[in-house]
């Protein structure tokens, strides 16, 4: 899994990033194989993206 902080303005510690890329990653685990999710902490869960 992938997690980056896409709003500037929020103080996001290293804590909060290693759990969104810990959820991409069983997210991207659920659907398969060869698979990349990653999440834009301070966005909706809408911005997540999956790559085959």
């Amino acid at each position: 899994g992938v997690a980056s902080n896409c709003d500037r303005t929020l103080e996001v510690g290293p804590e909060a990033l290693i759990e969104c890329a810990d959820q991409g990653l069983y997210s991207a685990k659920a659907e398969g194989r060869n698979r990349v999710v990653s999440h834009c902490v301070g966005e909706s869960p809408v911005c997540l993206q999956r790559r085959a």
